[in-house]
Parts: structure tokens; sequence; C-alpha cells
């Protein structure tokens, strides 16, 4: 069901902005160095004594800065991946071939033959965002757990360390290995011909 009549045009920004998009692990570490401190400073500071007698109590304390923390690192995401999309389009949005059937592209790391989903470029764009959106969040949500059991923001940067390094260093190894850096796309090729575990 893949419609054949589209225009000619130039897709050398589009595969630029997505071969990045599959390969770019610079994010979790912006989230790793953004939210590592969270509860571990409060920690530090011999503070969460007078939060949880405070008229505020630890649990809403601690609600409103898990709120805080999802609500700054939904618009850190917009905004670098904003900043990724100028990058990788020179500054020209308009020249990214977003009504292009995905299938129409290949790249360095991005495979487009393996998507039978009839999707644009734009639509199939959207949908990685969104995952990886998700992604974020739960990322987010592994930091702040860290940061919670950590007693000073030394630990508590050296178990970050530890887990985004290995999230970046797994994420090869197989072919769901991209989910470990919040590339989607392998959820979506090849779909119902993936083999897993035989």
């Amino acid at each position: 069901s893949i419609s054949t009549d589209f225009a000619v045009e130039d897709v050398a920004f589009t595969q630029n902005f997505l071969d990045y998009m599959q390969e770019d692990w610079y994010f979790i570490i912006l989230i790793a160095v953004l939210f590592f401190g969270t509860f571990s400073t409060v920690l530090q500071q011999r503070i969460a004594w007078p939060v949880s007698v405070s008229q505020m109590g630890a649990r809403k304390y601690a609600l409103l800065q898990i709120f805080a923390t999802m609500i700054t690192a939904v618009v850190v995401f917009a905004l670098y991946h904003t900043g990724v999309l100028l990058a990788c389009s020179f500054w020209q949005p308009t020249e990214i071939a977003w009504s292009l059937p995905i299938q129409c592209l290949s790249g360095d790391l991005f495979d487009s033959y393996d998507v039978i989903l009839n999707l644009n470029v734009w639509e199939y764009t959207s949908v990685l965002l969104a995952q990886k959106c998700l992604f974020c969040m739960l990322l987010s949500s592994i930091i702040l757990f860290v940061s919670l059991l950590s007693r000073n923001n030394t630990i508590a940067a050296v178990c970050t360390f530890i887990v985004c390094g290995t999230m970046i260093l797994l994420h090869t190894e197989s072919s769901f290995g991209g989910v470990l850096i919040g590339n989607t796309s392998c959820l979506l090729d090849g779909l119902c011909w993936t083999n897993v575990g035989g």
C-alpha cells in the first residue's frame, strides 16, 4: 500500500538526521549530568531531616522533585532534538524530505528496507521521537532512583556513570541493543520477521 507517486528530492539532510538519531548516546550523558544529584544532594547537605519534619513532608517533597525532573527532562529533550535537527540539516529543516516514504532512504547506519509499515519520513521520525521521549523519562527515573540510594553526590555520580556507561557499551551487542540508548528503530524494522531466541 506504499504510494510510489512522490517527487524526487535530495535526501542528504534526511539521512544525516536519521543516521545521527540512530547512534546518539550523548543525550544519555546530558540527562545523567542534569539529574544525578537530585536526591543525593539533599542527603549530602544534611537537610533530609528538616524536609521530612517540615509542613511539606518527605513524600510530597520527593513527588515534587520527581515531577519537576520529568518536566525538565521533556523540555531538555525537545530543545536537544530541535538543536540536533537544525544542526543535521544545516539550519534548513525544510530541506528534509519529510513527505517521502521511509523506504526511499538508506544511509551508513539507517537501513529502511526492513521497515514494512507505510510511513512517511515525518511519521517515522515522530514515532521514533515519541518512543525516545518515553526512554528519556525512564532513564530519568532510573537516575533519580540511583540518586535516592546514594549518600552523597560522589557515590551518585559514580553509580550513574556505571549505569549509563554499561548501557552505552552494551548497545552494539545485539539487534535490540539500540533500545539501551533510546534508538527504538529496531522495534519498527522487520517487525513480524524478527527472530528472538530461535
